[in-house]
């Protein structure tokens, strides 16, 4: 006697392909909603930051614009046409930042007696408040000594002044949440505006303690580029503890080559900073870095004993990570070779490159 199901079994046998043809389980549900959910949280949590990087490269973008229109101005137009339709006969155009005031920056024409540079007597083209259009967003550092900055455009090439002077300069826009998020925009005097992606290389967290017998010494901390052409624009210190009294709270960085481990070459040296304590010093100092190359970050003071204008510095660090070298007073300079290195030992300095890739 045959199943009373057997011809529906055959006719499975038959339609093989169909019959495995069916819903999904709850089980399967439960799984995929689970991985929803769980991609759902990562864009959510991660949405803040996205959005706040956004606001950093739409501010230094339309920085670097807004200063190619000064250039052009500068070009087509001798003169400025206020809000009332009058002209003024003018020098150039330019645009102008200071720090005391680090979230807007102003585009001015420079009145014809202009000293090239941004002052009161110059007409207020543009004022850039990012403040309200993009909240959390900050004017952080420029590479030059001061607390303001002007680059000013004048007919002709169009010829470019930076004040204060120098052959280039920068201007670094940063995340107040996180001021090691950073986009710069560069200017040189040939006219070139650049923006750029900022990044560190060495070691951005302050140490747990002061190190001593830091003065009238080099020495510093190696750290390897890693698989990137990248150029040095500033160097940042941590200088932890008791500082020197004037004028023996000055410091000084420089850069030197790798020579199979330890110190070699001079490549680059900054000016001569003040020391604030307990805080990040900055200091420009520029140099192109070669992908997989390493570079020892190196500095003096010339403070007047052991406890004064000291790094901090961890320990627990690599072999070979921080050396010495005894017997150079500040006032010296940096030599062209480090010479004999007097002392290593595994410590890890609060010190860092900032760079531009």
């Amino acid at each position: 006697m045959k199943h009373k199901n057997q011809k529906h079994i055959v006719r499975c046998q038959t339609l093989d392909v169909k019959c495995r043809q069916r819903g999904f389980t709850i089980i399967e549900l439960m799984v995929v909603i689970g991985i929803i959910a769980i991609l759902m949280t990562v864009v959510v949590a991660n949405f803040p930051k996205a959005k706040l990087q956004l606001s950093l490269s739409r501010v230094a973008y339309g920085f670097a614009q807004d200063l190619r229109r000064a250039q052009m101005m500068s070009l087509s137009n001798p003169s400025y046409k206020d809000a009332g339709d009058i002209s003024h006969p003018v020098k150039g155009y330019g645009g102008y930042v200071n720090l005391s005031d680090n979230k807007k920056y102003i585009i001015y024409a420079d009145n014809p007696s202009g000293t090239g540079k941004y002052d009161g007597s110059d007409y207020i083209v543009s004022t850039v408040d990012f403040s309200v259009s993009e909240p959390g967003v900050f004017i952080k550092e420029f590479g030059t000594v001061g607390n303001d900055l002007s680059l000013d455009f004048t007919p002709g090439s169009p010829a470019t002044t930076i004040t204060p002077a120098s052959n280039q300069n920068y201007v670094v826009f940063a995340l107040e949440s996180d001021p090691t998020i950073t986009k710069s925009v560069s200017f040189y005097n040939t006219g070139l505006i650049e923006v750029w992606r900022s990044s560190i290389l060495g070691n951005n967290v302050i140490g747990d303690y002061p190190d001593s017998d830091s003065s009238n010494l080099l020495h510093g901390d190696i750290f390897d580029n890693g698989n990137q052409h990248a150029t040095a624009v500033s160097m940042s210190l941590y200088f932890m503890g008791a500082v020197d009294s004037p004028p023996h709270n000055k410091y000084q960085v420089a850069i030197y080559s790798d020579n199979n481990g330890i110190p070699g070459s001079l490549l680059a040296v900054s000016a001569i900073g003040t020391i604030t304590p307990n805080s990040w010093n900055t200091i420009p100092i520029s140099l192109a870095l070669q992908p997989n190359t390493s570079y020892w970050l190196i500095n003096n003071s010339n403070g007047t004993n052991i406890n004064v204008n000291n790094l901090a510095i961890t320990n627990n660090a690599p072999p070979g990570q921080h050396d010495w070298h005894s017997n150079q007073p500040f006032d010296a300079g940096f030599p062209q070779t480090f010479g004999v290195v007097n002392g290593s030992t595994p410590v890890l300095s609060s010190i860092y490159l900032n760079i531009n890739i």
